[in-house]
């Protein structure tokens, strides 16, 4: 999927969303975030929130739209 994802013209690198290095490192924060919450959910370490699940949602529709509103 992620070569896919890398092929597609919609596709950016995070330095092309942001430009602000400060929401750069909040955004890789959130998503390193995002990432270890997933491996302990996979882990069974971790039972799943909604809420957290929600918040992961907003996050990656936030960076989705972020990313449209740069290629218009």
């Amino acid at each position: 999927m992620s070569e896919e994802l890398e092929l597609s013209p919609n596709s950016k690198y995070i330095s092309e969303i942001y430009t602000d290095e400060s929401e750069i490192e909040m955004l890789k924060m959130d998503l390193v975030i995002v990432a270890d919450t997933v491996d302990e959910w996979l882990e069974e370490n971790t039972s799943i929130d909604p809420d957290i699940c929600r918040y992961m949602g907003m996050l990656f529709l936030s960076l989705a739209n972020r990313l449209e509103s740069k290629r218009n």
